[in-house]
């Protein structure tokens, strides 16, 4: 008997990893004499037949092959809440026109292995199997056979392995080298071709947690790159490739090649073959909306056999203003919408208009930690500065001078509770006395703490610093105008207030995300807020960027000891021991391919971050919301939305359809 898609099963091999079982259709797929000669405005009411109705007229007219000679010989079969009905368009929004990462969410969400939403297990996806080998050192990866392109060429391990040595290797291409999470010991990996539907990826030392980021947000180029198609573009195998660019405008072949990969769009632009649900059919640069078009050659069905997905299109308004996004949304003009405009702040409002307008709220449940850890810079060029910061006594101190309940009530729509950054209580990390130290609102506590660490003040009661100077703290933050950086610029002047009452002034210089990104880069804070990621099961094993720092460009507040981590010594500052063991603590566990013993390194490391109090948190990160047009099905009333993993691509979409 077929089983879901969604439900892992063990591999005979010693050292197996979760593989998920693969559904297949047994049955033969006849043609469909449905007839529509355009994708359907609404959904269809008739029978529903084995593909969508503009599609069976494409095949009446010749245009397209059959479906069966499209779909695999046995097709996947993906479980869902319910049996749909073909047609529609989804409606949905896109700030600008390089809000990419909603593309990828929505549409764009089709990896080599993915994540199943209810177990947090990697299972099967484009990878109908996967098995590391005994020293956990290679992990050989079984392609689904029968896989096409949206244009109809077969996909194969080639097409892997083209992502691997022509773009992820290209010098030109990736001037920063592979993904890290292709690097072990500072080596990078291997990928293998072994044969059309086979490919191992090998490393000198284990790489435990290579699944996990096969089925990441890292992940979305191994499976997003048609060598038969890109080859045209890369100068390696297109001796004109330079002139193709100076043809279309561009400088060079890298121009070139990274615009038709839609490199910096999520791996989806225009005429780009993919193997997802939908197909990009127009220029976001150019077009009031982004256009997604089903994909004749989308290799899953439903438990019907029916060809996948059930809506023809997805259509998002290109708009400048999140308020904007939150007028269409409490019109009902959004038949289902999770970003940017869903701030706790905009809740009530949302809320109050859904009956009237015909959706529901829907929860998204995060897999972050904190709505902002505030990290100092503890390796800051500033030696005075780093004195002050890198004092437990004063982090202690500042932590207790906080009123979380103070920034809830004011800024986070009373919900969440005051929280340090340590995993969520549904985690299987999680640790109460790790939440909930020092964030007791507590002036007697705070001044006892910074008494020890700074006791001089000035005449104005200002806290002065080993140089004799007044402490002063300087937040850098980011206005990109969305999501959460927002209440980082609402809470700091409350912040501002707090910390004053214990003699400490911090001043906050805004600027537009990119000339953050610039200066963040180059060490130039004293402190900033942001998310808190890595608070659930999923996230924390890839993401502990506020536990241990991990990568440059996302421990802003230690970058001089990554740097020495990563070069061995090399560059950057050597860390204290405590700092030292926690790098020596995460590395046992992304070796490990024995998940106890994985989660067993990451409760040490853990230890070793509760007791340093490295970072200060301020409160846990609520629920975030999203909605959903009465009309639009198979969306839950709860939802998972632990970025690096797509929310509510692991829901898949292919699978949600239009009430007629």
């Amino acid at each position: 008997m077929p089983s879901d898609i969604s439900r892992p099963h063990r591999s005979v091999g010693r050292r197996s990893i979760l593989i998920g079982g693969l559904a297949t259709a047994t049955a033969a797929l006849s043609s469909c004499d449905l007839l529509s000669l355009e994708p359907t405005s609404r959904p269809t009411q008739q029978p529903k037949g084995n593909e969508a109705p503009n599609l069976a007229a494409a095949v009446k007219k010749g245009d397209l092959p059959p479906v069966a000679e499209r779909l695999p010989p046995k097709p996947i079969v993906v479980p869902a809440p319910a049996i749909g009905q073909y047609g529609g368009t989804w409606h949905s929004a896109t700030l600008g026109t390089g809000d990419a990462q909603w593309w990828w969410r929505t549409a764009g969400y089709e990896p080599l292995l993915r994540v199943d939403p209810n177990t947090s297990e990697v299972v099967a996806n484009v990878g109908e199997s996967f098995e590391f080998d005994s020293p956990g050192t290679t992990l050989t990866v079984k392609l689904v056979k029968g896989i096409k392109w949206s244009d109809g060429e077969p996909f194969s391990a080639d097409d892997i392995v083209f992502w691997w040595e022509s773009y992820a290797l290209d010098p030109d291409l990736s001037p920063a080298g592979p993904p890290e999470w292709m690097i072990v010991d500072g080596k990078p990996g291997h990928v293998k071709k072994i044969d059309d539907l086979t490919v191992a990826f090998s490393f000198e030392s284990p790489n435990g947690l290579l699944p996990l980021r096969l089925a990441d947000s890292d992940g979305q180029p191994v499976t997003a790159m048609p060598q038969h198609y890109l080859k045209k573009f890369h100068k390696s195998f297109a001796e004109d490739a330079d002139a193709q660019a100076k043809k279309a405008g561009l400088d060079s072949w890298v121009d070139l090649f990274l615009a038709r990969s839609g490199e910096s769009t999520s791996f989806m632009a225009k005429d780009l073959p993919v193997i997802k649900a939908w197909t990009l059919t127009t220029d976001p640069g150019t077009s009031d909306a982004v256009v997604f078009q089903r994909n004749p050659y989308y290799w899953k069905v439903d438990k019907d056999g029916s060809q996948l997905p059930y809506l023809d299109r997805i259509s998002m308004a290109v708009l400048q203003d999140i308020q904007v996004i939150l007028l269409k949304a409490t019109n009902g003009e959004l038949d289902y919408h999770a970003r940017h405009f869903n701030l706790p702040a905009n809740k009530p409002t949302v809320a109050s208009a859904a009956g009237r307008s015909g959706y529901r709220v829907t929860n998204l449940v995060p897999g972050s930690m904190n709505v902002g850890v505030i990290g100092f810079n503890l390796t800051t060029k500033n030696a005075v500065k780093r004195q002050i910061y890198r004092n437990k006594d004063f982090r202690i101190g500042m932590s207790y001078a906080l009123d979380r309940q103070q920034l809830i009530e004011s800024v986070i729509q009373r919900q969440g509770e005051p929280w340090q950054a340590a995993p969520r209580r549904e985690s299987r990390y999680y640790d109460e006395e790790m939440a909930k130290q020092y964030t007791e609102f507590n002036l007697d506590k705070a001044n006892e703490h910074l008494d020890k660490a700074f006791p001089k003040k000035d005449a104005k009661g200002n806290r002065l610093g080993p140089d004799g100077k007044p402490i002063v703290i300087n937040f850098l933050a980011a206005t990109s105008g969305g999501d959460l950086e927002s209440l980082y610029l609402d809470m700091q002047p409350i912040m501002k207030q707090q910390w004053a009452k214990v003699g400490v002034q911090i001043t906050t210089t805004a600027m537009e995300r990119s000339l953050f990104g610039v200066k963040t880069d180059n060490e130039a804070q004293d402190a900033l807020m942001w998310t808190g990621f890595g608070g659930s099961d999923l996230t924390l094993p890839i993401d502990p960027r506020w536990y241990v720092p991990r990568t440059t460009s996302q421990s802003n507040w230690a970058k001089q000891w990554v740097l020495w981590d990563s070069t061995n010594g090399a560059d950057g500052e050597e860390p204290p021991e405590s700092v030292k063991e926690a790098f020596a603590l995460y590395t046992k566990a992304t070796g490990s391919v024995d998940t106890k013993k994985r989660d067993d390194y990451l409760k040490q490391m853990l230890r070793v971050a509760k007791e340093e109090f490295w970072v200060i948190g301020t409160v846990s990160t609520p629920a975030s919301f999203a909605v959903v047009s009465d009309k639009f099905m198979s969306i839950p009333d709860s939802q998972p939305d632990a970025w690096p993993f797509p929310q509510p691509g692991q829901l898949h979409p292919e699978t949600f359809w239009l009430k007629p």
